[in-house]
């Protein structure tokens, strides 16, 4: 079977279409200094812009892997551009980029009688890289749900990345206190944040990854970065937002929370949330933080 047989289909918000060809283009931002009497230059590189993604589609009646193409889906596609939509793209060879339409190309030929020639050019509409910038909704099963789809997907690369195992230690972390933050909002946090790094290492150092032909392990590890982001989102909602603290003198654990809580209830969650060594005496200058209580 071809490889490309294997790829997921191109579409655009969900609506899958037939293309001819993809052309996807990239450029840098990037300074020239140029200093006298001295060869070459120093550039300094500044960021890329946004991907751009042209698509020669096929809009055509009677495919039966692609029902209602003409018009139908057409259609649904152009609305996407007259409203200006931002949506998931699915690029066969790549995988997903949030992206919008900025030119829309009909061509009808009549000597082609069942259907039209799109040319559709999409531009990526996200702030930061794939994976960590995806700011999907969620629901609060989305994570428990996707950590066991992406340990099932993880299993088909052979032999498996150890960071797989890094982001399943994770999420089991997570899960472990993830019904107890109004307690400890700052342990969760930290841990929420620990799971994004490794997601973002394997998507850096996991060459099969880049295989078009895992696609769906990709997929399974972006759903667990976007569940583990809302999580994050929801924790922040709750008002509970990080603090410092400086400890003026030697102090214990017990006389921090007693400053900052009027109480001696929250020694345990400041012990989770700050690595010391000895809680009966912090040093003098030893910067704590603490979350701040509901508003």
């Amino acid at each position: 079977m071809p490889v490309f047989d294997q790829l997921e289909r191109a579409s655009f918000d969900g609506t899958q279409f037939l293309v001819r060809s993809c052309e996807i283009t990239g450029n840098l931002r990037w300074s020239s200094h140029q200093y006298r009497h001295v060869s070459g230059h120093d550039p300094e590189k500044v960021g890329r812009n946004p991907y751009t993604v042209k698509m020669e589609a096929v809009f055509v009646t009677g495919n039966r892997d692609y029902p209602d193409l003409w018009p139908g889906r057409l259609n649904t596609i152009r609305n996407l551009f007259e409203f200006q939509e931002t949506k998931d793209l699915v690029i066969p060879t790549i995988g997903h980029i949030d992206a919008f339409i900025s030119e829309y190309n009909q061509k009808t030929d009549f000597k082609i009688r069942n259907g039209e020639e799109v040319s559709l050019t999409f531009v990526e509409d996200q702030m930061i890289d794939l994976i960590i910038g995806s700011q999907i909704i969620t629901n609060p099963s989305s994570l428990t749900s996707a950590a066991s789809n992406f340990e099932i997907q993880a299993d088909t690369i052979e032999p498996k990345p150890s960071i797989f195992e890094s982001i399943v230690d994770s999420v089991n972390a997570v899960f472990a206190i993830k019904d107890q933050f109004d307690i400890f909002g700052g342990l969760l946090a930290s841990q929420l944040a620990r799971l994004l790094e490794f997601i973002d290492e394997a998507n850096r150092i996991v060459v099969e990854l880049q295989d078009p032909v895992n696609y769906q392990v990709l997929e399974a590890m972006k759903d667990i970065a976007d569940a583990a982001i809302q999580l994050s989102k929801d924790l922040s909602d709750t008002g509970r937002q990080p603090l410092l603290f400086v400890c003026p003198g030697v102090m214990s654990v017990a006389q921090i929370s007693a400053s900052l809580y009027s109480n001696t209830e929250r020694s345990a969650e400041i012990m989770l949330n700050n690595p010391l060594d000895d809680p009966f005496q912090v040093q003098a200058g030893t910067e704590i933080i603490y979350f701040s209580e509901p508003v």
